[in-house]
């Protein structure tokens, strides 16, 4: 869509698009608590980054922050700590229910709500969906791969 630059922008977003905007444009405060899931490593921790950045509470999930993932997980609270960012590693294993209830848990208590999740985490089944047609997954392996 090609936007001219003749047409107000009052016509072409609504009130609370405005208001966004305007908070963005102007410097104002516009804080998002933003969950990313397999965020200590790729694109789930280049978009937590950047998010923390831009000055949202990330909270950086993964399985294994105390075990596998540890380094990785201490890499990004070390980044964001000297960055005095506001960004946390939370452990959570989406394919795991007990640890995606804990996760949103401990998160829930510390922000009080989530704007956006950016489910990012990959497992097996990621890795099977690039082999076959996505209707020759299982529904189990599925919903491990976009259940959270």
């Amino acid at each position: 869509m090609i936007i001219p630059f003749a047409v107000p922008l009052d016509d072409l977003v609504s009130k609370s698009d405005q208001s966004l905007l305007d908070n963005k444009i102007y410097g104002m405060s516009n804080q998002l608590n933003i969950l990313i899931t397999g965020a200590t490593s790729g694109f789930g921790r280049q978009t937590a980054e950047t998010l923390a950045n831009d000055g949202h509470q990330v909270f950086a999930t993964a399985r294994g922050v105390n075990g596998k993932n540890a380094d990785a997980a201490q890499s990004l609270e070390k980044w964001a700590s000297e960055r005095e960012l506001n960004l946390k590693v939370v452990e959570l294993d989406v394919s795991d229910d007990a640890s995606v209830n804990q996760g949103i848990s401990s998160i829930l208590k510390d922000a009080g709500h989530l704007d956006v999740v950016i489910n990012n985490a990959g497992n097996e089944a990621q890795v099977v969906a690039q082999r076959q047609h996505l209707d020759a997954l299982g529904l189990g392996e599925w919903n491990n791969q976009k259940g959270v």
